[in-house]
């Protein structure tokens, strides 16, 4: 009698989680228990903000001389405009921020990394309902949500201190949302991922061509965001936020490194040194502007936004951006998952092989992420990523076109 091939694909998982849980505790062990290192970490936006808003000037977040004083008391040593690490991040977070300030800068970045590796959890869970309504076995739903959680750019940002997951659970909630058919949870999706506004604007404009209910959700629902972050830091605070976007966009009046982004700026300056930050990020722009005007086409032309228009929007929108550091790479684990959900609905893969390519991708990002070709090896993820979604929306439209005939002729 054979053995069924899931007896040992099983321990394998298991070993390949294990491996990744095991690493992402060391790293995040010897980041807790450096102290120099910690207080130079992005984290220190996010108690930056927190710290301001404890002293009573909510208003002031976004002051850049008032970041400069509190990371210095933060450093313990003198900072240069030059060496802040701005917080320019919406003020959706910044009560729990404040909440973390109330602790010392080591201790509250154990409970930030606890916050964090809580929400991705709760987004792994998520993903488990996402692959259920797909109709996966129990067993292999469960490994891929297992891995969602363990993705390899995730723990990075959670490493790092970062708040990345607070927007893309988003984009999680935005599946389950067009899974489901329901148009208020899509939209609510889309206004949690208004923490990363560059990401949101081109996943929730293209709504208006197709789906217009979902587009209305998110207006709605990001308007009640809007207003809550205005009450929050004032009208001063929010001109010193568009003033601080616009700084950092654009030069390196303070700590940015756009020459180490992931995006299509990224490249721009280092294939082309001489380029000035300036024309690099006007090509972007420019960039991001014709994405956006690209999705908004493909939205009227389809007959339904499916998960393979999500995530070739996603992989876009992640190259065309403004800004992209290695902690925003972890969006990349929805367009793999919404391929991984289609491949399967069309039995093009089964589930067990489907967990096992998210489990390749985030082995293949770790490995990649220590040597030398680490941004090359993200840009042909993102590549093959949109190939792959083209070629399915393409086939997908030609097959309807396929039923459409063969109604007609049946008349």
């Amino acid at each position: 009698m054979k053995s069924s091939p899931h007896k040992w694909l099983l321990p394998v998982f298991a070993l390949g989680l294990f491996l990744q849980l095991a690493w992402h505790g060391l790293l995040l062990a010897q980041t807790a228990g450096t102290g120099e290192f910690l207080k130079d970490i992005d984290f220190r936006i996010i108690y930056t903000a927190g710290q301001i808003a404890r002293e009573g000037d909510w208003n002031a977040i976004y002051d850049l001389e008032r970041q400069r004083q509190t990371q210095e008391q933060i450093t313990g040593r003198p900072l240069k405009l030059a060496d802040v690490l701005p917080f320019n991040h919406p003020p959706t977070l910044l009560p729990l921020q404040w909440l973390l300030a109330l602790t010392r800068y080591p201790m509250a970045y154990l409970l930030w990394a606890g916050i964090s590796a809580f929400v991705s959890l709760l987004n792994g869970w998520l993903v488990w309902r996402l692959a259920r309504g797909a109709d996966w076995p129990g067993m292999p739903a469960a490994l891929l949500a297992a891995q969602s959680f363990l993705f390899y750019p995730l723990w990075v940002s959670i490493n790092k201190g970062q708040d990345t997951l607070f927007a893309l659970i988003g984009l999680t909630v935005l599946l389950l949302g067009l899974q489901a058919g329901r148009e208020r949870l899509s939209g609510l999706g889309l206004a949690l991922l208004t923490l990363r506004p560059q990401f949101a604007l081109p996943l929730a404009v293209p709504f208006l061509f197709r789906q217009r209910r979902i587009w209305w959700w998110f207006v709605g629902m990001a308007a009640l965001l809007v207003g809550y972050s205005v009450l929050m830091v004032g009208w001063k605070g929010v001109t010193d936020f568009l003033h601080l976007l616009t700084l950092t966009s654009s030069g390196e009046t303070v700590l940015i490194h756009h020459a180490d982004m992931y995006n299509l700026k990224g490249l721009l300056l280092r294939l082309l040194p001489q380029m000035s930050i300036e024309t690099a990020s006007g090509i972007s722009w420019a960039a991001f502007a014709l994405v956006l005007a690209c999705l908004c086409a493909w939205w009227a032309r389809a007959e339904r936004v499916g998960f393979q228009h999500i995530s070739l929007a996603v992989t876009l929108s992640l190259f065309a951006s403004p800004h992209l550091h290695y902690h925003d790479v972890s969006f990349l684990l929805i367009p793999t998952l919404g391929l991984l959900l289609t491949l399967t609905e069309s039995n093009r893969l089964t589930p067990w092989q489907a967990a096992f390519l998210l489990l390749g991708e985030s082995l293949y990002l770790a490995v990649i992420h220590l040597t030398p070709f680490h941004k090359a090896g993200v840009y042909l993820l993102m590549l093959g990523l949109a190939v792959l979604c083209v070629f399915l929306i393409k086939k997908d439209k030609g097959q309807a076109a396929h039923n459409l005939n063969e109604a007609l002729e049946r008349r």
